[in-house]
């Protein structure tokens, strides 16, 4: 199958308290419409329509609410920047026959920078968001708090008096560790099943320890001599449902998503609307079985008015 036009690698999950209309938050995203890097901006971010799928900022697609963000940054190394600043420092001394001072060389750093900026490489970058109506859940497709961060304030906007909560203030970080130990141990709740790849963290004397696992059996002997020894995962691959692969961090962002057997081998890579639907069944279903383990509902983050 060819590469798939929508195919999340990484998420966040996030739930939400309440939903206002989806024509209200298509009136309020035309505030943060993605503008590119303007003037001497190195970065900018805001939301874009998806290209032959929807018309509007956020499209309704069999109830789950479709948007995408546009992330540019400009490509600029330092050393190119501080190059040109001693080129003209350099052209300064030979017309002056001064050399330039402290304040003058920050001057002629900043005229490089405004010179060489428009000039830059643009790197940009698409992040799918989209929400099931349904389990009032967010999904975002990445795992850098950073631009989760940069995302949500633009959501907030478009959908003001929302709260919004990240799965991981749900239940408390040992809980997790706790869960994935159980499973290196040969325990499979609520349809996930341990694969052979983590990783452990723990303090030896002064200096913390960071082991990473691969191909190997995690209930075998020397792995649980480190989680008796104190260390802790941290991550941990698994597999939920014999159809959906991912890797859990302890603050329960899910990586490396791979799905099997559940996307049908005739659909259109270009189908964004069919790969939407599927892969939303599956995410939430599995997000609400990794809760039920850990011990909480995600109704009971905000529970239905």
């Amino acid at each position: 199958m060819k590469n798939p036009k929508f195919n999340p690698k990484a998420i966040t999950v996030w739930m939400l308290d309440s939903l206002p209309s989806i024509e209200q938050i298509n009136a309020a995203a035309q505030e943060f419409v993605a503008k590119g890097c303007q003037g001497l901006a190195t970065e900018s971010i805001g939301l874009t329509k998806v290209p032959g799928v929807v018309c509007n900022l956020v499209e309704d697609i069999s109830g789950v609410w479709l948007m995408h963000a546009r992330k540019e940054r400009r490509i600029l190394p330092g050393s190119v920047v501080q190059a040109r600043a001693d080129e003209m420092a350099e052209k300064f001394e030979r017309e002056t026959g001064m050399k330039p001072g402290k304040k003058m060389r920050k001057s002629l750093k900043d005229d490089a920078l405004a010179e060489l900026i428009p000039k830059a490489f643009v790197r940009a970058s698409v992040i799918p968001m989209w929400i099931s109506v349904k389990h009032r859940m967010l999904f975002i497709a990445t795992t850098s708090s950073k631009l989760s961060d940069e995302l949500l304030t633009i959501l907030s906007g478009c959908m003001p008096g929302v709260r919004m909560k990240q799965m991981s203030h749900a239940v408390a970080p040992h809980k997790v560790a706790a869960l994935m130990a159980d499973m290196m141990g040969g325990e499979s709740p609520a349809n996930l099943v341990a694969d052979r790849c983590c990783q452990l963290s723990g303090t030896v004397g002064d200096k913390v320890s960071v082991v990473t696992i691969k191909d190997a059996a995690l209930s075998s002997e020397p792995i649980t001599d480190l989680l008796s020894a104190g260390q802790h995962p941290t991550r941990l691959k698994m597999t939920w449902n014999e159809r959906l692969t991912f890797t859990l961090t302890n603050d329960l962002k899910l990586t490396g998503l791979k799905m099997s057997g559940v996307i049908p081998s005739d659909i259109d890579p270009k189908d964004i609307a069919g790969y939407l639907t599927i892969i939303n069944a599956e995410l939430a279903q599995a997000v609400a079985d990794l809760s039920a383990a850990l011990g909480f509902e995600l109704d009971s983050i905000y529970p239905e008015a």
